[in-house]
């Protein structure tokens, strides 16, 4: 791919979900995949070690688009549960985060509403930047929400996003990148199925351009991604206290 891709996430919308949703979509259409943290890692935009995707939470609300590039924008319209989710990750850690909080202790529930107060103002920032302003072909919107629940729509809207077409080159694994924690790593991918991937008896010079199904190939990909489901939302009572005590 000539063009990159910025992921600009809001924290906890499944930037780590998509990235691993696109590594298998690079495998199937048999394209090198290449992948930026951007924190802690190069800090720079454009990757220096030219990634095609590179993530960012415009922290400072200070990133700018610019029309010749790419951008998924992932966030979820509920700011409770937008919250919440960010909350538990930041204070619990990845362990605890996997399970469900019910804040029935008062310090607790104080926090989390606190919480939620002090990153209002950055999510109403994000969502105007980044959700509303929504005049430009240039970058595509992805409420996680509608991402888990319309799985195979959002996987086809990505690859008509993205352009992408089959590479052709008879081979047995992409080279994949990663810019990530202080440090970068390559490794090879197999692509274990090969009966997914059609191949070419053509010369590099001329590979032909083969028009595809593309219903049958986001069948194929959701089939190699992990089943995602909902998992330890914040339950309906503290939602609804919530959003009264923040009048929402």
């Amino acid at each position: 791919m000539n063009h990159k891709i910025h992921i600009v996430s809001f924290p906890r919308s499944g930037q780590h979900l998509l990235e691993r949703i696109l590594l298998n979509i690079f495998t199937y259409y048999n394209i090198d995949f290449s992948y930026c943290e951007f924190y802690n890692v190069c800090s720079t935009i454009d990757c220096k070690n030219k990634c095609i995707f590179q993530k960012n939470h415009d922290f400072d609300l200070d990133f700018i688009q610019q029309n010749e590039k790419k951008y998924i924008i992932l966030y979820r319209k509920d700011i409770i549960y937008q919250l919440e989710s960010w909350f538990r990750l930041k204070f619990f850690g990845k362990e605890v985060y996997h399970k469900q909080v019910h804040y029935n202790n008062i310090d607790l529930y104080t926090g989390l509403v606190s919480f939620i107060k002090s990153k209002m103002n950055y999510y109403d920032g994000f969502v105007n930047k980044w959700v509303k302003n929504n005049l430009t072909d240039n970058k595509i919107i992805i409420d996680y929400d509608n991402f888990i629940l319309n799985q195979k729509e959002n996987i086809f809207r990505i690859i008509k996003f993205l352009g992408l077409k089959q590479n052709l080159i008879p081979r047995n694994y992409i080279n994949v990148f990663y810019c990530v924690k202080n440090y970068s790593y390559k490794k090879k991918r197999l692509i274990k199925n090969e009966d997914i991937i059609e191949k070419s008896e053509d010369s590099e010079k001329n590979i032909p351009i083969i028009e595809r199904n593309l219903e049958k190939d986001v069948e194929i990909i959701l089939s190699l991604c992990e089943k995602i489901e909902y998992k330890n939302r914040l339950n309906t009572e503290v939602y609804n206290k919530i959003k009264k005590d923040l009048s929402l």
